[in-house]
This record gives C-alpha cells, structure tokens and sequence, in this order.
C-alpha cells in the first residue's frame, strides 16, 4: 500500500476504534498505540523522502562537475590533435585515451576522472601544447577534486537513503500489523453488514457494491451488419450492458446483456452508430464507459 493512503486507512481507523470503544469493548489495540505508530510511521516517512532529495540534489552536482570535465576533455582533446593526430594512435594512449578511441565516457565518472588526472600531467610534460584561451592546460585538479568528491557525497548519500529507507519500511511494517490484528478485534465485536464499519473503513465490507466502470471499449467490424465488441471486466462486475445509440443526439438504448467481455452486435449493415456499456451487479450499475463509434459493413471487403 502507498504510504498515503496506508496513513489515510490508519487514521480513519483510529477514528473509528475512538467513536466505538465504549460501546464494543475495544480494548487490546486503542487509538492512542495506533496514532503512535502512525505519527512515527509519518515521520520516518518524511526523513526518506527528504534524504532521497538529498541524494537527487548530490547526484546532479555530481553531473554537472562531470559535464565540466567532460568539456575541458573535448577542448583539450581538440587542442592536442595538432601534435596527437585527428584519429586515435598510441601516442594518444599517454593523453589518457588508452582504448583505440578518442571517445569519452561521459557517464562513466571514474572514466573521465582518469582522462582529466592523465591530460593533467601530459600537459604539465608537455607545456608547449597547452592552449590558455580554451582552458586546455594542466591547471585542472580542480576539476578532479571536484569529482572525488561529489562521489564520495554520493555513495555517502544512498547508505543513508538505503539506511532511511529501511527504518521507513520497518515503521510501515509495524503500522499494516497494527492495523491488521485490530481489525481482527472489530470484526470480533460486529458483523459485516453493520453500518459502523463506515467509521473503520471506506465501505461496509458486507454490503455489496455496484461495479466499477468499464475504462475502454474496441470495436472491430465483422461481416456485413456485425461488429464484435471487447473490453477488460470491470471489478465487482456480474454482467455488461450494451447499449446502442444511431446518431449523435439520439438516446442510448439497451441492446443486449453479456456475461463475457466480448460480444457480438447485429445491427444494420452501413449504420454509423455509437455504443457504450454499462456494469452492473445485484448492487446496480456502474457509471456508462467511454462511447466507441463505429460504421456497420456493408460489404466483407469493408469488414476485412
């Protein structure tokens, strides 16, 4: 369960075991232990995501200090291919381009330190080569300094996430059990048609309710005049209602009740009709899907 909505059910709960206490003898699991668990299920909650913004935050600088030297990488590289040559050659291996390729692994932060630390002292053995104007000199420490430790800063940062993460989860944890052995209480105390279940929980969990809506229906035109129907079952549904309107504006009207999520409609051949569906079970009927519009074939080269 989300933690919102675990911390939703939570305190409507403890709503619930507060108003009903006296009159069920509620007394192994009281609201006062529950808004305990709740309030540090809450606060563990908190520090997670606060970390876990941290962790964000660590992790661009990092990027944006690997950027950097990735740029000072290509100007340098551009300054040295005058003396190194356009493609790679071993005498790129002493730039710090070891592997048959001027590429840089621009998202590979140990790659790129080491290219940095290698040009850093080609240049230092090589000071005729350096080009002021476009930054290709040795002075980049700065550069690597930054990104040991923007690495460090983040390896750092995901142990305490991780760390965070499994306080939070154990605090969670310890919430659901709470909630589950007091429900086992209630259910002790009153059926499950009583209308006081409404104070624990959203719904009575003995009384039926009417389905959800279908989300979507797919039309496929069949031989002339039919069309076959589809759609993914609605929770709580027991059977579907097709309904037909022939034109915009004109009334949806029943046309026929599956049990299935398919169907075949027969209707005329080349009307242009709309058709939506409806769920339903002993409790009623679900709010009417999304409208599909189709054109009844006249012929099987249209079907096809």
């Amino acid at each position: 369960m989300k933690a919102e909505l675990l911390f939703d059910a939570a305190q409507k709960w403890a709503g619930g075991i507060t108003l009903h206490t006296p009159s069920l003898l509620l007394v192994r699991f009281p609201a006062s232990s529950l808004n305990s668990l709740l309030g540090n299920a809450r606060q563990t909650e908190l520090v997670y995501q606060t970390s876990r913004s941290f962790t964000l935050a660590v992790s661009n600088a990092l990027i944006a200090s690997r950027k950097n030297a990735v740029s000072y990488i290509e100007k340098t590289r551009t300054t040295l291919k005058p003396y190194l040559g356009e493609r790679w050659s071993t005498a790129w291996a002493q730039a710090g381009f070891p592997k048959s390729t001027l590429r840089i692994p621009a998202s590979n932060t140990l790659g790129v330190v080491q290219i940095v630390r290698t040009l850093q002292s080609y240049l230092l053995a090589n000071s005729a080569q350096q080009n002021t104007l476009n930054g290709a000199t040795a002075a980049a420490g700065t550069l690597v300094t930054g990104l040991d430790a923007g690495t460090t800063a983040l390896s750092n940062a995901r142990s305490q996430q991780n760390a965070k993460r499994l306080i939070r989860e154990g605090s969670h944890k310890d919430l659901s059990a709470y909630l589950r052995d007091s429900r086992k209480e209630v259910e002790s105390a009153i059926k499950p048609n009583d209308p006081r279940w409404v104070d624990f929980i959203e719904k009575t969990p003995g009384v039926l309710h009417a389905p959800e809506a279908v989300s979507a229906l797919v039309e496929e035109p069949g031989v002339p005049g039919h069309v076959r129907l589809s759609f993914l079952s609605s929770l709580r549904a027991e059977a579907y209602g097709v309904y037909v309107s022939h034109g915009e504006g004109q009334p949806f009207v029943h046309l026929l009740t599956v049990h299935d999520t398919v169907a075949d409609l027969v209707l005329t051949p080349g009307a242009n009709v709309r058709i939506r569906v409806k769920a339903s079970n002993a409790a009623g009927q679900s709010a009417p899907s999304p409208i599909a519009e189709v054109t009844l074939p006249v012929t099987l080269a249209e079907a096809a």
